[in-house]
């Protein structure tokens, strides 16, 4: 049993290095630039100066709007204790296509820039200064958002393509 316990504690550790596909990600909290290896990859750009009620807009290298982050708050139904919770959530508008999601659980680092920063990377969402279309449309179906019907038909003809390509 001890060396299960030892096994699944290595098991871990190793997963909890890899889970980020081997990138070293850098959030610089005063600028709000995301670097990725080292490299320059969009900026988070706080749209608000009141502590934990900041919105964010997601911003290619050349400032240019690719992403909103808006607090929101709201309630949660619980059915443990049949109550409403209220709770703060980010909507997540991608500015391209409208397509849109809630992020519930958003607090997975040591400061909100870093979490939410850390979201669109381990998403992939951001290639090359723009939003790649085939990995946002899987977030918003991961996270059960809304896509206009123009969006989710651009993305499954960008999705062919690139199948085709490759």
């Amino acid at each position: 049993m001890k060396a299960f316990n030892i096994f699944f504690i290595t098991l871990c550790i190793s997963f909890a290095a890899f889970a980020q596909n081997g990138n070293t990600v850098n959030v610089n909290n005063e600028t709000g630039l995301v670097s990725i290896d080292g490299k320059a990859a969009f900026y988070m750009d706080a749209k608000s100066s009141v502590p934990w009620e900041t919105d964010y807009a997601v911003e290619n290298t050349i400032h240019k709007q690719l992403a909103y982050f808006k607090l929101t708050k709201g309630y949660r139904y619980s059915t443990n204790q049949h109550n409403h919770d209220q709770v703060q959530y980010y909507k997540l508008t991608f500015t391209h296509s409208g397509a849109h999601c809630n992020i519930w659980d958003y607090m997975t680092s040591k400061t909100i820039i870093r979490s939410l920063a850390m979201i669109l990377v381990d998403a992939h969402l951001v290639k090359n200064g723009t939003i790649d279309t085939v990995q946002e449309k899987e977030f918003i179906a991961e996270h059960g958002g809304f896509m206009t019907p123009e969006a989710a038909d651009t993305t499954a003809k960008d999705k062919i393509t690139t199948s085709a390509a490759g």
